[in-house]
């Protein structure tokens, strides 16, 4: 029911662009980046007749953004819209924490693991910006579109001398709808140049490394699920420059 409503406001929002568009109309290119810390992070527990599997995550990790949007401005009275492509990379980040292993938790053993995630988003951004004092320039900001998550690395390490068998995950790619939204500042800094800072709040989807196959006895392997994060809530931190043609 929410990205339901999100669709259809920002549909109307993108008519409204067109249908009070005026002559005012000038291409615009802007580069961002920033920081986009982790909201949220799962613990998984996967249970069967040998073992139990549980995986804590640590500190959420902080992974840096860069952006590029490419569109146009669409000058109303006291406003403007922009409206185009926004294309999203954050830069590889690690997943850490504790694994345990054992049914009896006297016995279990204790694994750190880490896996990596890479995380792109291809999207339509509206923009709407207010003018202020000529040179100044709120604004909020709607995005959605696709996003693709790659889930790559997955490793362990323990002191333990003599450890419980555990798991070995494999690579994994989710694609899947993502949005967000926010709102900043923009600043004329010449003519045709402006910087601004802005925060965002984005649902990137989900990321998680494929499944395991584990042999417990002879010729019974059992396909594990893999730990995963359901949702990658970031807020985003960005500073930006843009060009106006």
């Amino acid at each position: 029911m929410q990205k339901k409503w999100l669709v259809i406001l920002f549909s109307s929002l993108l008519y409204s662009t067109l249908a009070l568009a005026s002559s005012s109309i000038q291409p615009v290119i802007s580069l961002s980046g920033g920081i986009a810390p982790l909201n949220t992070q799962n613990s998984d527990s996967f249970e069967n007749t040998h073992n139990t599997f549980i995986y804590t995550p640590g500190s959420p990790p902080i992974p840096t953004i860069g952006g590029a949007f490419v569109g146009a401005e669409i000058g109303l009275p006291q406003w403007a819209i922009q409206t185009g492509v926004a294309f999203n990379y954050l830069w590889p980040f690690s997943v850490a924490g504790i694994h345990t292993v054992g049914n009896n938790p006297a016995a279990a053993t204790a694994y750190n693991y880490h896996y990596k995630i890479n995380s792109q988003q291809v999207m339509w951004e509206t923009k709407l910006l207010a003018d202020w004092q000529q040179h100044y320039h709120p604004y909020i900001v709607l995005d959605l579109g696709a996003g693709f998550n790659r889930s790559y690395n997955y490793s362990i390490t323990t002191g333990e001398s003599n450890p419980n068998t555990t798991l070995n995950y494999t690579d994994h790619n989710n694609t899947s709808f993502v949005y967000g939204g926010g709102f900043g500042l923009d600043v004329d800094v010449i003519s045709h140049l402006r910087v601004g800072a802005g925060l965002r709040v984005f649902d990137l989807g989900p990321a998680n490394v494929g499944s395991a196959t584990w042999t417990p006895t002879i010729n019974n392997p059992v396909t594990v699920a893999a730990p995963s994060l359901t949702h990658l809530y970031v807020t985003e931190v960005l500073v930006q420059v843009a060009y106006l043609f």
